[in-house]
Parts: structure tokens; sequence; C-alpha cells
């Protein structure tokens, strides 16, 4: 029961410090006990799911842009259309994609995007 009342008093003090929301209030705990330095270092890390949250929406599009680029001969400009028009699934049927390794690659491309 000490530990109990000692570990609750920690948590209630490290409610009036600064805290990162995405860490858990043990790990909290942990780090004040290592130090307010230690604390204020861990806040700074990006956690993972944030990085590839940004990084993989971005990387995919690229890879689309990319792709339409090089194989159909489109401007980046056309192809970011284009690829809005896929993703978004609206197809306005101005631009189509005319070779079949494009096609291909672009269902694909799309069930992955939707998923």
């Amino acid at each position: 029961e000490l530990m109990t009342s000692a570990g609750e008093s920690l948590l209630a003090w490290t409610d009036k410090t600064e805290k990162d929301p995405l860490l858990p209030r043990a790990m909290q705990a942990t780090s004040l006990k290592m130090g307010a330095g230690s604390a204020s270092r861990r806040s700074e890390i990006v956690p993972v799911s944030k990085v590839l949250a940004v990084a993989l929406p971005v990387l995919l599009i690229a890879l689309g842009l990319i792709v339409f680029r090089f194989s159909e001969g489109w401007s980046l400009l056309t192809s970011l259309y284009v690829l809005v028009q896929i993703i978004t699934t609206v197809g306005y049927g101005d631009f189509t994609v005319k070779k079949t390794a494009t096609r291909v690659f672009m269902g694909f491309y799309v069930i992955i995007l939707l998923l």
C-alpha cells in the first residue's frame, strides 16, 4: 500500500508538469524519476506512428506521380490532376491511361491507397 500511495502521489505530481500526451502515464512517471532533463528530451522524440502517418501518403502519391510522368509522359501537374481523379474515384475521362502496364499498376495502386 505504501507503493500505491507513492505511485499515486508521483502520478498526481506528473499531472502538474508538462507531459507528452502519447506517452503512457506509467512511462511519464518513470521518465520523471530519471530527471527533468530526460523528460524534456523524451518529448522531443517524434513517435514512429506520426512519421509514418505523414511519410507514407506522401511517398505513395510521389510514386503515382513518377509512374504517370515517365510511363504516360504527362507533366507533373497533369499527373497530379489524374492521380487525384483516380484516388477520389471521380474520373472525368478527359485524361485516360493508355498503356497496359500503367493500367495494371494503377489497379493495384488504387487498392493500396484505399486501404
